[in-house]
């Protein structure tokens, strides 16, 4: 990896649009801040397919969808390992040397979201969206991550692509809710 990603994070705090709506100081809100720091730093000079800073255009608005910490830190980081040098191991590692009190259980369980939110590591769309089944965390943030993806107001000339990319989230979408319905019946 060359730097040590952690260097800039905690030096360079994101300011109040990040979404995170849960009491300041708390070591849970830590980690979600120190991941939106880390997501900002890992994504710089990225666009989204609107043409917007990813972090700001995308990543912000998928953690702001995020009911909670987890869902919010995992929701900064989602699309890190995908696109960007970094592994999950180091950015869970990052975090877990700027927020120490994270416990190895929810180190191991944001490892594991970042891990199934990775597309590149599956052999095919639909078998990366058959592997988030039984995984709530994960299910949650692909929901939030599709919900913005699908706003397609949010690309000024959409083409025939960007219409049959909606069409496949949709379908997408539909499916993840059904597993995260199976995991709330468990």
């Amino acid at each position: 990896m060359g730097n040590n990603i952690g260097e800039q994070t905690s030096r360079s705090a994101h300011g109040g649009a990040d979404g995170l709506a849960m009491r300041t100081g708390d070591s849970h809100t830590r980690i979600a801040e120190a991941a939106a720091r880390l997501a900002r730093k890992l994504h710089t000079g990225q666009k989204d397919k609107a043409g917007q800073d990813y972090f700001d255009g995308h990543l912000s608005t998928v953690a702001t969808l995020g009911n909670d910490w987890k869902e919010q830190t995992v929701g900064y980081l989602h699309d890190a390992a995908e696109d960007t040098p970094c592994t999950v191991d180091e950015i869970v590692l990052t975090l877990k040397t700027e927020c120490p009190d994270m416990t190895q259980a929810e180190c191991r369980e944001i490892a594991d979201a970042l891990n199934l939110m990775n597309s590149r590591t599956a052999p095919s769309r639909e078998a990366y969206i058959r592997r988030f089944r039984g995984h709530s965390l994960a299910i949650r943030v692909k929901l939030n991550d599709l919900r913005h993806n699908m706003d397609i107001s949010r690309i000024p000339h959409p083409t025939d692509n960007d219409m049959a990319r909606v069409e496949r989230y949709k379908k997408e979408y539909e499916t993840l809710s059904r597993m995260l319905e199976e995991c709330a019946r468990r």
